[in-house]
């Protein structure tokens, strides 16, 4: 479902999409600096306001000020939250990545209703709970570090550390940030473990990374395995064997024994080093260098 969605998208897709996101973060960065006070009466997701008639606040909630900590960690956290947003949109296509993100914003205020609704059962007033995209911006590491594992970052600017550690990282975080809700209160407990769960299930609706494991991609992987096969036994023989026995299986589409498609400018792999490689071209490098999955994130640009 989700892949028939991505795909009639397509053509409503937004290219370069994080970077309109990350100007919305800097003017709620400067909402905060001018008049903090103003997003709280005005901007903040309220659902009574928003059943008063102020429906904006479904769309402005977006733009909550940041945590303050300084102008020059602000714009560093935005230019980080750009490159990840943007390396998983190349990766993956605009497609999908407007779809993941559009889906967390609705997520987020899905459980702003839940919340108001239990609380009014419970309390007799429904509470807002000041919802942000924290947590939803946390997954974009998640989805970057289940796409590429291998990948290296440089935790402190200098200490590398491996993608797939990141999640073991944000596993304890959010561990520790429902803990400390529902020793706070069992009101922001719950509040924060469903947030949490809701962009983690948002994130693995789009990017799970056991896609390839499915049982409908399980008999198609076994088809193509079947076929490359075939090929390769096929090319073997049309190059080797005598020319009366040059006769291509029936589900094989001949093709040269010493031509590939695709060829990792740092690895050297093919297409043929394995049938669940995937390829693509960097296009910050001057030239048409194409990458597999490990090294599109993790090469030095071809100037």
């Amino acid at each position: 479902m989700i892949e028939k969605l991505v795909k009639k998208w397509e053509r409503h897709a937004i290219p370069g999409f994080m970077r309109y996101i990350v100007l919305l973060y800097a003017a709620g960065f400067l909402v905060g600096i001018i008049n903090q006070s103003f997003y709280y009466e005005w901007l903040m997701l309220d659902i009574d306001k928003v059943l008063e008639g102020q429906i904006w606040r479904l769309v402005t909630f977006i733009i909550q000020p940041m945590s303050g900590s300084g102008l020059l960690m602000e714009a560093l956290m935005l230019f980080i939250y750009y490159s990840i947003g943007t390396s998983i949109e190349r990766l993956r296509g605009a497609s999908r990545f407007n779809l993941f993100y559009f889906n967390g914003v609705i997520i987020n205020i899905v459980c702003q209703v839940i919340i108001y609704i239990g609380t009014y059962l419970y309390y007799g007033v429904g509470l807002s709970y000041p919802v942000s995209l924290t947590y939803f911006n946390n997954t974009l590491f998640l989805a970057l570090a289940l796409m590429l594992p291998d990948m290296t970052f440089l935790l402190m600017f200098f200490i590398p550390v491996k993608a797939k550690y990141f999640v073991i990282i944000y596993a304890v975080m959010f561990g520790y940030q429902i803990f400390e809700g529902f020793y706070t209160s069992p009101l922001i407990g719950i509040c924060t473990l469903l947030l949490i769960t809701a962009a983690v299930y948002n994130m693995l609706l789009f990017y799970r990374p056991w896609g390839k494991h499915i049982p409908g991609q399980r008999k198609r992987q076994k088809a193509f395995m079947n076929n490359f096969s075939d090929g390769i036994r096929y090319n073997r023989a049309n190059n080797a064997g005598p020319a009366g026995n040059r006769t291509a299986p029936s589900n094989v589409t001949p093709f040269p024994g010493t031509v590939t498609r695709h060829k990792c400018a740092v690895c050297g792999r093919t297409e043929r080093d394995g049938y669940d490689l995937e390829f693509r071209f960097c296009s910050k490098c001057k030239g048409n260098y194409e990458y597999c999955m490990e090294h599109i994130g993790n090469h030095t640009h071809v100037e």
